[in-house]
């Protein structure tokens, strides 16, 4: 009665759409019998315990309908060909998670050679060669229309993936965040800064004591960052390193032998982070969005990355769509990709991304994987 049977040709299966799915059809179904209550029982008004019930019920629908989505979701069958964009092994996990079977093939003969046939039984084609158009597949493959699918790499990596690939022309044609966009962001900001006031007022005491006793130095750490429109800023963090050792704002590897015990600590569950709650307020970060990055490397991507800069156009974030997308970015390829991210974020702002952005967010914290 309560779960919203899973369509077996749903495309449905990032975690964004999962919750504006069945979060608006539980809401509006709520509310619709909430209605009919009043109608036939002219008494029952709405006070604050219904309200939070009705929330937690919310809630709970919504969850279970997303965890039960996942475990009933069948597998599709993705057959790429070509090599013009270069698969990742961050990309096949994703595919791996949204339950996608994937066949990789260099040319459409290689692909020929596995098949039994000729003819396409409702398969998947993406075209990962710049050279290859419908009319040559069609001369050297046989497919239906109806009941095959050919994607570009394009479609397929902003669909499913959801990274805009830096050669496509979506990657140059974005906007800021529109004016209601904006007005939604920083009511969630203040919203995330007063859910976490008990957080602070615990986590922050005790880490000074705690850094202060490990480590000798100031107990927060300022660093200049590029933020909206190139503009730089003082960035506040937690000090998580020894103070003779931050002066270099290179990272590398020896980074780790430079970080303290209870550093180490901060930086896997991000609350080294929190007083960038102080940015927010300042109006210079949101919550999410890309990664603030330094100066030194914002000029040297903006030379080497095609639409680096573009991540500037929106102001930077605490967490972010390429941060729980992506590891922490080790060198230029890895910046890369996670600017893929960071551009489809930007295109594609939504409260529902907002909210998946928020719980991965929560559930690196408590898996301890930040860097």
């Amino acid at each position: 009665m309560f779960i919203i049977k899973t369509d077996k040709k749903s495309n449905i299966r990032n975690l964004d759409q999962k919750i504006r799915k069945y979060f608006l059809a539980f809401f509006y179904t709520i509310i619709l019998v909430y209605i009919i209550s009043i109608l036939f029982h002219h008494n029952q008004m709405l006070n604050f315990s219904i309200f939070l019930n009705l929330i937690v019920l919310l809630l709970v629908l919504t969850i279970s309908n997303i965890y039960i989505s996942r475990i009933l979701i069948r597998k599709i069958n993705i057959n790429i060909i070509g090599n013009v964009y270069k698969f990742t092994n961050n990309d096949f996990l994703l595919l791996d998670d949204l339950k996608i079977n994937y066949y990789l093939y260099e040319t459409i003969e290689d692909y020929l050679k596995n098949k039994k046939k000729n003819i396409l039984d409702e398969t998947t084609l993406v075209v990962n060669n710049l050279t290859l158009t419908d009319s040559s597949l069609e001369k050297k493959i046989r497919y239906n229309r109806k009941s095959n699918k050919v994607y570009g790499i394009n479609f397929f990596l902003y669909t499913y993936i959801r990274k805009i690939y830096l050669y496509n022309k979506d990657a140059s044609d974005l906007k800021s965040y529109s004016t209601k966009s904006l007005f939604l962001k920083k009511i969630i900001d203040l919203s995330v800064i007063i859910l976490f006031i008990p957080i602070l007022i615990i986590a922050v005491p005790v880490s000074f004591i705690v850094v202060k006793n490990q480590s000798s130095g100031n107990f927060i750490f300022r660093q200049s960052r590029v933020g909206k429109n190139g503009k730089l800023f003082k960035i506040f963090k937690i000090r998580t390193m020894h103070q003779k050792t931050i002066s270099s704002q290179i990272s590398n590897n020896s980074d780790e032998r430079r970080i303290f015990n209870y550093g180490k600590f901060l930086r896997k569950s991000r609350l080294d982070e929190l007083p960038q709650f102080i940015n927010v307020l300042k109006g210079d970060m949101h919550i999410a969005g890309p990664r603030a990055e330094w100066d030194y490397f914002q000029e040297k991507y903006t030379k080497t990355i095609d639409n680096y800069s573009h991540r500037n156009l929106v102001s930077p974030g605490i967490t972010g769509f390429a941060q729980v997308m992506f590891r922490y970015a080790h060198n230029e390829e890895d910046s890369r990709e996670k600017l893929m991210f960071d551009l489809y974020y930007i295109k594609n702002w939504t409260i529902w991304l907002e909210i998946e952005i928020g719980i991965k967010t929560v559930q690196v914290m408590i898996d301890k994987k930040g860097i």
